[in-house]
């Protein structure tokens, strides 16, 4: 913004601040003045939307106007501000004193008398010739000069007061005085409002709040600390004058625009410290976040909207099917104070665990099916309890464990899949089907071949358009349908070995003899199996599809 001033003056502050301040530049978008001579700076801050007075550029405001400000010039308050350079005060005219010149003066001439003609009666007058008016001091120069002179001063004429006979006061004052200086900054009647990044619950407080770092704080950015005790992440949304805020806010990191995600990189605290040395609950313990299991939604309830209460910030939750990023079909686990509720619809609700010390870690694949954009999510860690941030990158997709499913942007393009394992069972030990010997070794073998490797992780599988009588007919009617329909327990689909059907999380049923083309979630249509199953998921033949 340019203002129409390129010189401001401020006067009658204090010598601090008083000073002619001229345009430097722009700061923020906004001009910027510096001090002929006391080097202060005038700036507009963009975190306090009001114009400041500073030690340094873009520094804490040491002397500042109203806010919020929107005036393209400073607006620091008029009665000490006013556009254009301080105005030296003129002096007051004084009676110029007389000025008394004492010199001597010396001529060397003489100056001749004009003769008179005196008759005489025996000698014939001489005829004098009578001179002319000249300059009697011809010939005759003077070099004179000036010193300086100071005149003696012309004494002020003063009434002689009346001398009085003295009177006697019998007034007595002793002790000391004290006089407190505010040594603080002097903030006005309005509050800064913070919104919670995740329950978007709203906090207010008329304190003055800076950075991790002692800077003003910028609206939109996400900071992370603590409100009331309470460990947050929280936006910086505005000013406002409506509210006195009363809320405790302690800021100690800054993660950046709220507008390019930054909420997601901010992790709060979830556990608070007990005052118990015991980490081990007591049997008397109750508590109060139940596990929830939301599964077989009709069609009403598909669309619906799920409210709960949040365990952590104890608020009221509300998402829709589509923020758990998976289908319908599968279930959905929820963690909640209260029993979670249907806007329409209904659908069948349980409760399998409490959330505290949960048993029920389920296995989640994270697809993305944006070939571009990079996902953000969500999840609830099953070791630390901690909500966790995380991403999959475009076109790929991740296995995560967690308490909950997974929470997305609702207009995302991340699908997200219960793979039917629970992450703390312990995985029965593999079976090397080279070899009729099963093997007891708990760390495979890496390979580089196409030969089977024995894992205790799943390997993800996109299925092909249908299921067919024939491997060629399997394999050129390949089409990927999105990610993580089938599962393996090894690398490469291996004869004997069972695929998994994850969306019920068992082997395939009712398609004995039939063939399916399938391809690895990771590179999908690079290499395409062509997989024979019998009655009971058990695959029968694998062929290289060409």
């Amino acid at each position: 913004m340019s203002c129409s001033s390129s010189d401001f003056c401020i006067s009658g502050t204090s010598s601090l601040y008083d000073d002619s301040y001229s345009i430097i530049g722009s700061y923020d978008g906004f001009d910027s003045y510096s001090g002929i001579t006391n080097g202060y700076f005038i700036y507009y801050s963009t975190g306090f939307t009001q114009w400041c007075v500073s030690t340094t550029l873009g520094g804490p405001c040491t002397l500042f106007g109203p806010a919020p400000s929107t005036n393209d010039c400073p607006d620091i308050y008029s009665i000490y501000l006013y556009s254009g350079i301080c105005v030296t005060p003129t002096p007051s005219p004084t009676s110029v004193p007389s000025c008394l010149i004492d010199f001597d003066a010396i001529f060397d001439c003489d100056v001749p008398v004009t003769p008179t003609v005196t008759p005489t009666m025996t000698v014939t007058p001489t005829l004098t010739v009578t001179p002319s008016s000249t300059n009697v001091c011809g010939g005759v120069s003077v070099d004179a000069s000036i010193t300086g002179f100071t005149p003696s001063p012309t004494p002020t004429m003063t009434v002689t007061p009346t001398v009085s006979s003295q009177q006697s006061r019998p007034c007595n004052f002793g002790g000391v005085a004290k006089f407190n200086n505010v040594d603080g900054r002097i903030t006005c009647a309005n509050s800064k409002k913070f919104e919670d990044c995740f329950s978007g619950a709203d906090f207010f407080s008329s304190e003055s709040i800076f950075d991790s770092n002692g800077y003003p704080l910028i609206l939109g950015d996400v900071y992370g600390g603590f409100i009331n005790g309470v460990s947050s992440c929280f936006i910086f949304t505005e000013i406002v004058d409506y509210v006195s805020g009363v809320d405790n806010i302690v800021i100690t990191s800054e993660y950046g625009p709220s507008s390019q995600g930054k909420c997601l990189d901010c992790i709060p605290l979830t556990k608070t410290p007990v005052s118990t040395p015991t980490p081990t609950p007591t049997p008397s313990s109750v508590c109060p976040c139940n596990q929830y299991r939301l599964m077989d939604f009709n069609n009403e309830g598909k669309t619906s909207n799920i409210s709960y209460t949040d365990c952590l910030s104890n608020t009221i939750v509300t998402k829709t099917p589509a923020n758990f990023g998976t289908s319908i079909n599968e279930f959905i686990i929820i963690c909640s104070k209260t029993t979670p509720v249907l806007s329409s619809g209904n659908c069948t609700l349980d409760v399998i665990d409490n959330c505290c010390y949960s048993n029920n870690c389920f296995q989640f694949w994270v697809q993305n099916n944006d070939p571009i954009t990079t996902g953000n999510f969500t999840y609830t860690d099953c070791n630390t309890g901690l909500v966790v941030s995380s991403t999959v990158n475009g076109g790929e997709g991740l296995i995560i464990c967690s308490i909950t499913t997974p929470i997305v942007d609702q207009y995302s393009n991340i699908f997200v899949s219960v793979t039917g394992i629970l992450c703390n069972t312990p995985t029965p030990t593999p079976t090397n089907y080279l070899t009729p010997t099963p093997t007891r070794t708990s760390t495979p073998t890496p390979t580089k071949t196409l030969t089977p490797t024995p894992s205790s992780s799943s390997f993800l599988w996109t299925g092909g358009a249908s299921w067919v009588a024939a491997s060629g007919v399997a394999c050129s009617g390949y089409i990927s349908y999105g990610g993580g329909d089938w599962s393996t327990s090894t690398s490469v689909p291996t004869v004997s070995g069972s695929l998994i059907n994850n969306f019920t999380g068992l082997p395939v049923s009712g398609q004995a003899n039939n063939w399916i083309a399938i391809s690895s979630v990771s590179n999908p249509g690079l290499v395409i199996y062509a997989v024979q199953v019998d009655s009971n998921g058990t695959i029968l033949n694998v062929v290289v599809c060409p």
